[in-house]
């Protein structure tokens, strides 16, 4: 999130002491990250995000189908602009936590507004367990 939201004022911190200071980043390195909370429903996994416990619902206080404004307000994909640093993601395409989409759909919208990426496709990995198929 961090990665592409340097530019939002409003979520720009105001406590600390580093008041003023922008939290742009230069660069952006995303191994299997979530990128639109909304589009996990439904998606292939291990983790039943219907329910009221499920991590992302956690997030942001209660169930994604109850909650689809607050989702998208902390889902990468909302803040993605042209201004954005360049982006490396990195992604299994047997992961069951996060699915390959997330992966995908995020590369899409980096595209479109022409942000420079990298978009590592690791074959047969799962959720951070790349071992040997990401070393060949």
């Amino acid at each position: 999130m961090l990665g592409v939201s340097g530019d939002v004022p409003e979520l720009e911190g105001e406590i600390g002491l580093y008041k003023g200071v922008s939290s742009k980043v230069a660069g952006v390195a995303n191994f299997f990250g979530v990128s639109e909370i909304l589009a996990l429903i439904g998606q292939s996994n291990d983790i039943d995000r219907t329910r009221a416990d499920a991590p992302k619902a956690q997030l942001i206080g209660g169930p994604l189908s109850e909650n689809t404004r607050k989702a998208k307000s902390a889902s990468v994909v909302t803040y993605v602009s042209a201004n954005d640093p360049p982006v490396l993601t990195v992604h299994g395409t047997e992961e069951r936590t996060v699915s390959y989409a997330q992966a995908t759909r995020l590369e899409i919208v980096l595209r479109k507004v022409c942000v420079l990426s990298y978009f590592v496709t690791v074959k047969g990995a799962g959720h951070g367990d790349f071992g040997t198929a990401f070393r060949q």
